[in-house]
Order: C-alpha cells, then structure tokens, then sequence
C-alpha cells in the first residue's frame, strides 16, 4: 500500500509537470538529432562517418575535461543562491571556461598529429583533431548557457534552446545536401559553428551576469566544492568515450563508423537522461532535510523503473529500423546498439544516486573512487575484447562500466540515507 500511495504521489510533483517540459523538449530534440545522424551517416558512407565519429567524441571528451565540474558548480550555486549572489558564480565560471579552452586549443593543436600517427596509427586524423579543438570551445560555451537555464528551473527556455540550435543545425545540413553535397569538412563545420551562434544568443536570454563586479570574491567557496569535481570530471569523460577512441584504435575506421550509428541511436536515451537530470538536480540542491530528500529518491526511482521497462520493449523495434533508416551497410551496427541500449537504461536507473550525491549531500568525492574503478575496468576490457568482438567488443565495455556506475553510488546513497534518518 505505501509503494502505490507513494507512485501515486511521484506522479502528482512538480519535478514530473516540469520533466515532462524537459522530456518532451528532448523527445523532439531526439527526433533532430536523429536526422541529423541520419542523413550524415548515408551521406559520408561507414568510413567518413568513423571520421566524424571520432571528431565529435573529441569535442565532446575536451568539453567535458575542460569544463573542470563547472556546469555542476554552477547549478548547485544557482539554487543555492538565486535570490543573492548567484551571478557572480556566472561569471567566474564563464571566465574559467575561456581560460581552459585557449589553453586546451594551443597544446591540443601541436599534439593532434602526435596523437593521430602514434596512438591511432591513422594519419587522416590529423585535421579533424584539429577542428575538433574549435568544437570544444562551442560546446563548452553551449553547456554553460544550457545548465544556466537549467540551474535558473527554465526549463521552457531550456528546451527551446535546444531544440532551436538541433533545428537550425539539421537544416543546414539538409540545405548542402540538396547543393553542393555532404563532405566530411562541411558536416563538421557546421557542427563546430551552431554552438558558437547559440552562446551569444543566450547570454541575451540570461540575466545580465557580465557586469558583475569582483568575482573574485567567491572563487573559493566555488572551488571548495568543484575541486573533487575537477578530478571527477576528468575521471568521468575519460571514461565515458574511452571506448570509441579505444575502438578507433584497434579498428577500422570504417568499424568505427558501424559502431557510430550504435552510439548515436543509443544516444537518444541519455538525452531523456539529462532532461530528467535537469528537474532532479536543483530540487536535491533545494532540500534541508534528509526525509525531503529520501522521500523525493524513492518518487525519483519509481519514475525511472518504469521509464527503464518502456525502454526495453523499444530494442526490437530500433533492431528492425536501424538497417532500414540508416542503410544496408550499416546493419552491423545492431547487436552493438542492443547492447548499448540496456547499458544506457542501467544508467538512468542510476539518476536518483548520482543527482542526491551531487547536490543534496553535495560530495562529488564519493565519485571520484567510483569513476577511477569504472575507467580502470573499461580500458582493460576495451584492450581485451576489442580486437576479440570488435564493436560488439566495445559496447559490452560500456555495459560493465554503467553496472558499477549504477551499483555502487545507489548502495552508497541508500545506506546514507538509512543511517541518518
């Protein structure tokens, strides 16, 4: 009886009327994406796209190292502060996030050829690294716009931001299609450039935190909670994209294109991930009891479980229309996609753990031993099966490292919450 009173009230709380803006911003962000993928994909052929695969998990991999936990700083700040001196947290983090980048972008610039000839052995990596560090800039700018909408609870601005930047991103991809035609550079011209466009525009749609004054003053306080989220960020991206580039390195390029098409469908879930992320992390930060923030995990994991049973009766349906949509040569990529999928639906269930340690108990510490055991695990695997399953291979790396991503912080949570309440 108290597990269907309690369903009942996890279907009546704000975080599912504001999840369900999240949610469905993000179902048609998916939809976009998917496109997007799509068409690049048939366009490049399984070679270019393994190109392209790789850049993007560059720009992404750089992003999330050279964000140093700011993103999370900055939501926990936001709700900590919203009614005081939130903008000067703002500020400092986005003057960090330039920093960092430059930094990134001019050491990143003379090892790209290092990396490409010797770790890869594939010398046509060399300028797609290259740009790759320019794409990091936009991301890094992007994701601080996004998680400020998100700190600041917009979540209709922060999903039609989204939204907008993934439409006009597919249109222009659609456009020199039907033109001058898809090459590699184009496609990831454009990938690199709409991030940039879109963190101008919305420093318009943030309150004006620019012209904040001593910023300084809170660096400490700022750092204090971000410095075990610096190694943990690193820790993380590592080791969240170690298996494509460990991919990259122990096959083809066109492998790596198949094993593409498996990420980016399986990428649909996480995107559903972070909507719900987006309501649950500043509600933790809002909470000043335990039995709040206990009682808010269990409505948070029930809404999960059921999300995660829906999503498995989806993997027959994207096995059948993954060959279909994407084209005969990429039918290889289905058994990795399968495998991918259910580590992408343990991941979700890990949401209610992860959020609560971040911003309710406010100890990314724990974290830190849980992502160095993950990266561990994922690279001696990667090494070892690989070059035994190939794609196949390195899905079933990201499988293992989101069962303990899902074990270990959720044994750690509920035991915390247990013994002091």
């Amino acid at each position: 009886m108290e597990l269907i009173n309690t369903f009942k009230l996890a279907l009546q709380t704000k975080t599912l009327k504001d999840s369900f803006v999240t949610t469905s911003g993000t179902v048609i962000n998916g939809v976009l994406g998917i496109l997007f993928y799509i068409l690049v994909a048939r366009s490049l052929g399984s070679e270019n796209f393994g190109i392209f695969t790789i850049a993007v998990a560059t720009i992404t991999i750089l992003a999330d190292i050279g964000s140093l936990g700011i993103d999370t700083g900055i939501i926990r700040f936001i709700s900590k502060y919203l009614n005081g001196k939130y903008k000067l947290f703002l500020k400092l983090g986005l003057e960090i996030k330039i920093l960092v980048w430059l930094t990134v972008a001019i050491f990143g610039w003379l090892i790209a050829p290092i990396l490409a000839q010797s770790f890869f052995g594939k010398s046509e990596l060399v300028q797609p690294l290259r740009m790759s560090l320019l794409g990091a800039g936009g991301a890094m700018f992007f994701s601080f716009i996004a998680t400020s909408f998100q700190g600041l609870q917009k979540y209709w601005v922060w999903s039609a931001f989204n939204i907008t930047s993934n439409s006009i991103r597919l249109v222009l991809i659609l456009l020199l299609s039907l033109t001058v035609g898809l090459t590699l550079e184009n496609t990831l011209i454009i990938y690199i450039v709409i991030p940039f466009i879109f963190f101008f525009l919305g420093l318009f749609l943030l309150p004006n935190f620019l012209v904040e004054k001593n910023e300084q003053s809170v660096i400490k306080e700022f750092f204090k909670f971000n410095r075990w989220m610096i190694l943990l960020t690193i820790v993380a991206a590592l080791g969240a994209r170690v298996d494509t580039f460990m991919a990259a390195k122990f096959l083809s390029i066109g492998q790596v294109g198949l094993y593409g098409v498996a990420l980016q469908v399986a990428g649909v879930l996480p995107q559903l991930i972070f909507a719900l992320a987006a309501v649950v992390a500043p509600k933790f930060a809002s909470f000043n009891t335990r039995s709040q923030a206990w009682n808010y995990f269990k409505k948070v994991e029930l809404l999960v479980l059921g999300l995660a049973f829906l999503g498995i009766l989806l993997i027959p349906v994207a096995n059948l229309l993954i060959p279909l949509i994407y084209g005969s040569v990429f039918e290889g990529s289905v058994r990795a996609f399968t495998i991918l999928f259910i580590a992408q639906l343990l991941f979700l269930l890990s949401v209610p753990a992860h959020q609560s340690i971040f911003y309710y108990f406010a100890k990314p510490q724990v974290f830190v031993i849980f992502s160095i055991i993950n990266l561990l695990m994922v690279i001696f695997l990667s090494i070892k099966l690989i070059p035994l399953w190939g794609i196949e291979g390195a899905a079933a790396t990201v499988l293992v490292g989101n069962i303990l991503n899902f074990i270990l912080p959720t044994f750690w949570a509920v035991k915390e919450f247990a013994r002091k309440t």
